[in-house]
């Protein structure tokens, strides 16, 4: 009995330890939304409030859109679980967004932000690179194969971390808002 004791208190210990963990990981994420003036706004309102401006697709085969033609495209690598990438303009997402995107990221500001992307699938790095996303503009990411996703976006001194399950029967969507006053996080899930 002594031994069944011990274990469940280990047990009861491992399990607070692991809740403080993740209530830390809440907490600085929704610390920085904080610091974002539309911060009220729900994830509705901020899809909504993105769909405002953009750029025309140039017909790449990477399914990248480059309005100037002078920004390197998004490219995935050859073994990627990922299945397709893309730039899409806000105001042209309903028409040219990617069917069921895993990630999506809104620069929110007039001009392009340098940002750095890292996914790694269960197995292997399955993106890493950086690169611009224009003005108002959405970089989405699909999953090609089911899969927990970690993913890892980095731009100027913003950082946001999460862990995406990419599954057939519930996709999830997680979106990642980058601009001046910070940066916010919103995951979704279509059961």
């Amino acid at each position: 009995m002594g031994t069944m004791q011990l274990t469940r208190r280990t047990l009861v210990a491992f399990g607070g330890l692991f809740g403080l963990g993740v209530l830390e990981r809440l907490y600085s994420t929704v610390a920085a939304g904080e610091s974002d003036d539309d911060a009220a706004a729900c994830g509705n309102e901020t899809v909504a409030e993105s769909v405002a401006a953009g750029e025309e697709s140039d017909g790449s085969d990477e399914g990248s859109n480059d309005e100037d033609g002078d920004d390197e495209a998004w490219t995935l690598p050859d073994d990627s679980p990922l299945e397709e990438i893309a730039t899409v303009s806000v105001d042209a997402l309903e028409e040219e967004g990617l069917e069921d995107p895993m990630l999506s990221i809104t620069n929110t500001d007039s001009e392009a932000r340098s940002v750095s992307v890292r996914i790694d699938s269960e197995s292997d790095t399955a993106l890493e690179e950086t690169n611009d996303i224009p003005g108002e503009s959405v970089l989405e990411v699909v999953a090609g194969e089911s899969g927990t996703y970690e993913t890892t976006v980095e731009s100027g001194s913003l950082q946001s971390t999460t862990s995406i399950t990419a599954s057939g029967e519930c996709p999830a969507h997680t979106e990642i808002t980058l601009g001046d006053s910070g940066v916010r996080m919103n995951t979704s899930m279509r059961c």
